[in-house]
């Protein structure tokens, strides 16, 4: 009688070890999955140079040439920016033309000239 209550124990904690293992590792899994599709989340935007001469400018590791009066799309990971690669036209290299979010999506981000 001993044995059977004690190989009946084993087998009940065994099966409810199983079932919570199972679902803390469901758990984990998506709010893994989660946040690397927060991470790559792609935004689509446009860059249009109103400004008088040729823009360079960085996004994430391509170097991009904008003409004057030229329009880009672009598509770049929520949260990156768009930087000038370059000094010119009143900017500095470095600077931010813009950081990448939702707020941008499907907008067209102009830039131009500062004058001093």
């Amino acid at each position: 009688m001993k044995t059977i209550r004690l190989i009946s124990f084993v087998i009940a904690l065994s099966i409810f070890f199983s079932l919570t293992r199972g679902y803390a590792q469901s758990k984990i899994t998506s709010t893994i999955q989660q946040a690397k599709e927060q991470k790559h989340k792609m935004i689509h935007f446009s860059v249009r140079n109103d400004g008088m001469q040729t823009l360079h400018l960085r996004a994430d590791d391509r170097l991009i040439s904008l003409e004057k009066g030229e329009s880009l799309d672009l598509k770049l990971a929520a949260g990156s920016q768009l930087l000038f690669a370059a000094t010119e036209g009143g900017h500095k290299a470095g600077s931010t033309v813009v950081v990448v979010s939702d707020a941008i999506s499907g907008a067209t981000v102009v830039t131009h000239e500062i004058t001093h």
